[in-house]
């Protein structure tokens, strides 16, 4: 007699859920949010073309990303139960 009495609570439970509303893709932004978004697309695709073109970078400032990946490999591959850093290097 329980085995029904959980059956159709089960059941009923996962009517309940198949008739929950779901989020529709008009309630995920708002008028505003859309918007701002189709304005920031427009001036992505549209300001390279009307914007001359800049000079590349001095080398120095190129080689700033690789140093800040050579530091953190270094400090991820270090052991880190070191008491002094300075003798590990």
């Amino acid at each position: 007699m329980e085995r029904t009495a959980g059956s159709s609570a089960a059941s009923e439970r996962l009517r309940r859920r198949s008739n929950a509303p779901r989020a529709s893709a008009d309630g995920l932004f708002s008028a505003s949010s859309m918007a701002a978004f189709l304005c920031l697309t427009a001036s992505l695709i549209l300001l390279p073309l009307v914007l001359p073109a800049l000079p590349p970078p001095p080398l120095p400032l190129l080689l700033v990303p690789v140093g800040i990946i050579a530091v953190l490999l270094l400090l991820a591959l270090m052991p880190s139960d070191v008491h002094d850093v300075a003798a590990c290097l």
